[in-house]
């Protein structure tokens, strides 16, 4: 005899023992392939949510890095790439066009990781920023020419905008279905 046991995920499991069925709501007709087919789509969908915290952090990391080094010093963070900064001007314009910028896009992907709601703004916030420096870095690297410099950054950009991308489809799909599953009598 078949006994119904809650699996952590809250499905209806069976179970074989010789006592009776407590609480066992689908009578032993819930399970077979169409039961089976909607538990792994029920998996798939689980990953979502963790495919988009990943890139949330991925991002807020990022942009976290990218601000400290250009807010605690400018100066040499910019030599690096043979810039020189010839006034303080031209050291408080690099703090805040490097720095506080990514500072401020860090703060709004970790407000959007921290807020289940606020995951797909998160993805368009991200796809955004990092397809248009994407962008940007292929337009100089075609007006400009190749530098080493360009195509080790470009590598992890293009990864980023891929999984932002693949994130924010798979997060548009699972919210139409949960819609028309809550509008299904």
């Amino acid at each position: 005899m078949a006994r119904c046991l809650a699996a952590p995920s809250g499905d209806a499991v069976e179970r074989e023992s010789s006592g009776p069925r407590y609480g066992c709501a689908h009578a032993g007709s819930g399970v077979g392939p169409k039961r089976q087919e909607r538990t792994t789509v029920d998996i798939k969908w689980r990953v979502v949510p963790w495919l988009s915290r990943f890139v949330l952090l991925a991002a807020t990391i990022i942009f976290s890095l990218i601000a400290v080094k250009y807010l605690t010093n400018p100066v040499a963070t910019a030599a690096a790439f043979k810039i020189s900064l010839g006034s303080p001007a031209a050291v408080t314009n690099m703090r805040v066009g490097f720095g506080a910028f990514p500072l401020g896009f860090a703060l709004i992907t970790l407000g959007c990781l921290v807020s289940a709601r606020r995951h797909l703004a998160g993805l368009w916030f991200v796809m955004t920023i990092i397809g248009a420096a994407t962008a940007g870095r292929i337009l100089g690297i075609v007006v400009d020419g190749p530098a080493h410099e360009s195509f080790a950054v470009l590598r992890p950009e293009v990864v980023l905008l891929t999984l932002s991308s693949v994130g924010l489809v798979l997060e548009v799909r699972q919210r139409r279905q949960r819609l028309s599953a809550e509008a299904r009598p």
